[in-house]
């Protein structure tokens, strides 16, 4: 079961039970008892490798007592709260439909995302005439950067992503890695079928690293904002060359 390692999106149990209880008492009532009880049950299968798991849908359903039908359509309403990520498999010999792997994804605040939004549609409205000399400065901002840091590439895109952002604001700031990871992720749910995540999760660290620069530059009302703002632009660039 090591290949679930690619999938973890916590450090640790405490982590996923954290955002677990986030998604269940801050969403209790988007959720009803089937869709939180599927959240659990999948939560109780995703301690090994934190928030990954490998599970048929009989397992779900002869596990808290319901139907086929019922824990699919819990586990799409699940899917469509943005609490967990459903991953379809292929048997490697038979072929055909395997089990799926659940990503539970980190708790965002909806008034994060709401100010997220905002910001970015700020950031977008403001471009002028001078944004090739924007993307340049910050561009040579970003090598600068990295140039004085290092860091290795882990396993899972959430851990290369932690490691990056903990060089500038250290270990203990959880819940703003947890809140940048939460834009990454939503920003990314679309592409993520029509582009590798080592494609993806290499442009969230330019962005991060093109709003850690400005922030030491200017004071950031809000860090996480400024991140959507850019990171959306790059992304908005990456859609461009596809459709060119």
């Amino acid at each position: 079961m090591y290949y679930l390692s690619q999938y973890q999106t916590f450090d640790d149990v405490q982590e996923l039970n954290y955002h677990v209880k986030q998604h269940t008492n801050i969403r209790k009532y988007e959720m009803n008892d089937t869709q939180r009880d599927v959240l659990q049950f999948i939560a109780q299968y995703s301690v090994k490798y934190a928030g990954a798991s490998h599970l048929k849908t009989e397992t779900i359903a002869k596990g808290i007592g319901k139907s086929r039908r019922t824990i699919e359509r819990a586990i799409s309403a699940l899917v469509n709260l943005g609490i967990v990520e459903k991953i379809s498999t292929v048997r490697i010999i038979s072929g055909g439909k395997g089990a799926n792997i659940y990503r539970i994804l980190p708790f965002v605040y909806q008034s994060d995302e709401s100010q997220m939004s905002h910001c970015r549609e700020v950031e977008l409205a403001t471009q002028t005439s001078d944004s090739n000399d924007f993307k340049r400065k910050e561009s040579d901002n970003f090598i600068n950067l990295l140039k004085s840091i290092t860091y290795t590439y882990a396993d899972t895109p959430y851990i290369r992503f932690k490691a990056f952002v903990e060089q500038f604001v250290g270990a203990t700031e959880k819940q703003l890695i947890h809140r940048l990871y939460g834009v990454y992720l939503a920003q990314t749910k679309a592409l993520r079928k029509a582009y590798e995540v080592d494609k993806l999760i290499g442009i969230a660290i330019q962005a991060l690293a093109v709003t850690f620069s400005r922030s030491k530059q200017m004071r950031l009302r809000n860090l996480v904002g400024y991140f959507n703002g850019v990171f959306g632009r790059m992304l908005d660039g990456l859609m461009s060359e596809l459709f060119a």
